[in-house]
């Protein structure tokens, strides 16, 4: 020992200037690098680049992302953006005064979220000039008017053009309000249903008011209703009927829009199970939690059927009747046969879904053929080293990374068919960061069973393909299915391709083109429609009522 000692001692010298490289280095081994991803997640782990992904060893697990999502490492003293403080937007505003203190702070945020145009934003000002910090006016003449003006720019503001909002009669606009909420409490092909339509017809007000109102919540409950301790039960076509339990975040406001999530339970356990692990999660978010009973009583298995789909669609669509729902940040998990069904349920509506985060479950029979759909929908997937469906989800997941697929997959070492709730934390920042685009400019999809014909704004009728079957099993023979390809191209134009359809119908939408001009469909290389289009309140209506999508509106369809 002692000759060790020397002899390192006569070599101490020469490697003490490499010795705090040689320490950071051991300490860097012991505990791993620390990998930033572009949606926030925090990693620690070696990072290794294996091509397009990334894959991040960390002690318990490995995870796989796509290499865009990794972030260079930040300076040192490198500081983020210096935000404005509430006190100095609310003078610019100007517009806090009449409201009070308590609603103050609450105001200035609506209007940041709305992003006022300058011409209303000065015109707010040139109203209460005083500023946020003079006493309340003695109620003036016109300013209950004008606070009334006030809460409709914090609501619809955002859709609504200034001329708009300063011509705009206050009165019409509660009328407007309630008949929409006569409208979705109305049953479907009820009396009820076409009376409401017929007195919103006759109001007088003008498509793109009717629009902005929609968009902004009109028609939900103004106060938020208390949330039901047993199943919701709701009607699905045919007289069937099906259910499914919510859970609602402490702190939810009823004038904004909350993201959900639909969770979808395993083979033998229950609806509030689901609550259990995701309530947590959904109080810290802010997400309206619901879980479905998409399955029949003793059913063994998922069965890719028409009813088990409608199910998860109708629940979301029920629950946009009662609450302000955020449609563009929907997603939909599920653990083990509920993942199987979230699998299926992304893959076949990724125009519904912003997100999807499987656990302990792969995709096989019609997802197998819709596999490249999943551009269109990120995917977030958990595994254990030791599950029966891992070996399986790997190889897909390879397949979707090949298509280009945004996919994050997580796979813990030496572990089993199990929840893997400890990886939420994760998923969070995940879920933040991606959002669904409602009105797509491009997009490319699959299509193969009745049930999923409609994608975006585009919905095919009738297919010289031979189509799936709805039978329940898992043991599907291989079928062709239908491409879609659909594009916005120059001079206000549509292109949609596909050669197995002989009849489809599009939808058209402001937010795609001018409809005040002429309009162009192209179709598999021939221009089949050429002319102007009325925008239909009523049509817009219809469409709304079937699929309860705020944030996906339409004016008018063509069919060919």
């Amino acid at each position: 020992v002692r000759a060790d000692w020397i002899e390192c001692g006569m070599r101490l010298p020469l490697a003490a200037p490499l010795l705090p490289l040689v320490i950071c280095l051991c300490a860097s081994t012991a505990q791993g690098d620390e990998v930033k991803l572009a949606d926030g997640r925090v990693y620690s782990g070696t990072p290794k680049k294996q091509g397009k992904r990334t894959r991040i060893d960390a002690s318990k697990r490995w995870i796989n992302v796509p290499s865009t999502q990794v972030q260079a490492p930040e300076l040192a003293g490198q500081a983020g953006p210096d935000p404005k403080p509430w006190g100095d937007r609310l003078r610019r505003l100007g517009a806090a005064a009449a409201l009070g203190k308590s609603d103050a702070a609450v105001a200035a945020a609506e209007f940041e979220r709305v992003r006022l145009t300058p011409a209303i934003a000065d015109r707010l000002a040139k109203v209460f000039q005083a500023g946020p910090q003079a006493p309340l006016p003695a109620d003036p003449a016109g300013i209950g008017q004008e606070l009334a003006r006030v809460r409709l720019v914090r609501r619809f503001g955002r859709w609504l053009l200034p001329e708009a909002l300063r011509t705009l009669d206050l009165s019409l606009v509660a009328q407007a309000e309630g008949l929409l909420g006569r409208l979705l409490a109305a049953a479907p092909q009820s009396q009820e249903l076409e009376d409401a339509l017929s007195a919103i017809t006759d109001l007088g007000l003008e498509y793109a008011t009717w629009e902005a109102l929609l968009r902004g919540g009109a028609g939900v409950p103004s106060a938020l209703p208390e949330v039901p301790a047993g199943e919701i039960r709701f009607a699905l076509a045919g007289g069937k009927q099906s259910s499914y339990v919510l859970h609602a975040p402490k702190g939810l406001q009823s004038e904004v829009a909350a993201p959900v999530i639909v969770a979808l339970h395993g083979q033998g356990d229950s609806l509030k199970t689901m609550l259990r692990c995701w309530s947590r999660f959904a109080d810290q978010g802010g997400f309206l939690l619901i879980s479905v009973e998409y399955a029949v009583t003793g059913q063994e298995g998922y069965h890719h059927s028409f009813l088990e789909q409608s199910t998860i669609l109708g629940a979301l669509g029920d629950l946009s009747r009662r609450y302000l729902v955020d449609m563009n940040r929907v997603y939909v998990t599920g653990h083990s046969m509920g993942g199987h069904a979230a699998w299926d349920a992304a893959f076949s509506h990724p125009d519904r879904f912003a997100g999807l985060i499987p656990l302990i479950s792969s995709h096989f029979a019609f997802d197998t053929h819709y596999r490249r759909n999943s551009r269109l929908v990120p995917v977030y997937c958990i595994q254990g080293e030791n599950d029966v469906w891992t070996e399986r989800c790997r190889k897909q997941t390879k397949e979707m990374i090949e298509l280009g697929a945004d996919v994050t997959y997580v796979e813990y070492k030496g572990r089993g068919h199990e929840g893997f709730y400890e990886e939420l934390p994760w998923v969070a920042p995940w879920i933040a960061a991606r959002r669904r685009d409602p009105y797509p400019k491009r997009f490319e999809v699959v299509a193969g069973r009745p049930s999923d014909f409609r994608r975006f704004w585009v919905e095919l009728e009738e297919l010289e393909i031979r189509l799936f079957e709805q039978a329940p099993t898992s043991k599907v023979p291989k079928r062709h299915v239908a491409t879609l390809q659909a594009k916005v191209e120059g001079r206000n134009t549509l292109r949609i391709d596909c050669k197995a359809a002989t009849r489809l119908r599009v939808f058209l939408s402001d937010q795609l083109l001018d409809l005040d001009r002429e309009v162009r469909l192209r179709v598999n290389r021939k221009v089949r429609f050429k002319g102007r289009v009325e925008r239909s309140l009523p049509f817009m209506l219809r469409d709304f009522l079937k699929r309860g999508d705020r944030e996906s509106l339409y004016a008018a369809v063509v069919e060919i």
